[in-house]
């Protein structure tokens, strides 16, 4: 881990000396060093609670608009690798776009809720799956990674506002299309299949990272992406908004299920 946080310093160093005449300082802190502070240390949590509030904006070609909205709570630690995870969705349309999920990982496997039978009919109870969950572990991330949108950042910007420091990132299609692009199809690809599309033409990522003026630690983001995808059966313009709140950061003990919901097992086929 200590080896990982010393990669990420120097490729932070590099990268904004790279571009410091993009740089707008209205703090009399080093942007330098704050970038450094803050990949030191999400690089090395041990736990972390995460709450994302995913907006997106779908509009096809010749359809109406339409808007998703999701709410997901994790939470999570590294040694041992466990999780819950609450998942709350509004697709649209009243009621019936409406969706909730909850899962634990722990050393046993996923527990999974169950709201429904194998027929569509209502029930409730949990289901087990037996699983590897530290091969899960050692991919999950719950922080973006907004290390290279540096590289190709048309502005930074630094100010205080409170307490906090306020650090924007704003990129656009003019500075790299095709790495603009990639980065469009990570963060849109993270919500929405894009199994089927075709293209995809990014044409804005932009981050505003909240970080603790004392501590240096990153508080929230809210990560911007623009995109209009090609799929095979039409084209649609994505406008997404993630906000992530950081808190709890290495104050979590491991996660352990419920007996609630080890009362409330089903038998599965």
């Amino acid at each position: 881990m200590k080896k990982l946080a010393m990669t990420l310093l120097l490729s932070v160093t590099l990268l904004v000396a790279g571009c410091s005449d993009n740089v707008v300082n209205e703090s009399d802190v080093s942007q330098e060093q704050l970038l450094e502070e803050i990949f030191n240390g999400i690089s090395g949590y041990e736990s972390i609670q995460s709450d994302i509030f995913l907006d997106q904006l779908i509009e096809p070609e010749n359809e109406l608009e339409h808007r998703r909205k999701t709410e997901i709570v994790t939470k999570l630690t590294r040694q041992p690798f466990t999780m819950h995870q609450t998942v709350a969705m509004d697709l649209g349309g009243g009621e019936e776009g409406l969706m909730e999920d909850e899962s634990y990982m722990v050393g046993d496997g996923i527990y999974s809720k169950v709201t429904e039978d194998a027929e569509g009919k209502p029930m409730e109870g949990w289901a087990h799956i037996p699983y590897d969950v530290e091969e899960v572990g050692a991919q999950k991330e719950v922080i973006a990674d907004f290390r290279p949108l540096i590289e190709v950042s048309e502005k930074i910007s630094v100010k205080e506002q409170g307490d906090d420091y306020l650090l924007t990132i704003l990129t656009s299609a003019k500075e790299d299309q095709d790495f603009i692009n990639q980065m469009a199809a990570t963060n849109i690809g993270d919500f929405i299949p894009l199994d089927y599309a075709e293209e995809i033409d990014g044409e804005q990522v932009s981050i505003e990272l909240v970080v603790d003026q004392k501590t240096k630690q990153l508080k929230e983001y809210v990560l911007d992406t623009k995109a209009t995808v090609v799929f095979q059966d039409g084209v649609e313009k994505i406008t997404q908004r993630v906000e992530n709140k950081l808190s709890n950061m290495n104050e979590l003990k491991p996660i352990q299920v419920p007996k609630e919901v080890e009362d409330q097992l089903i038998e599965m086929d």
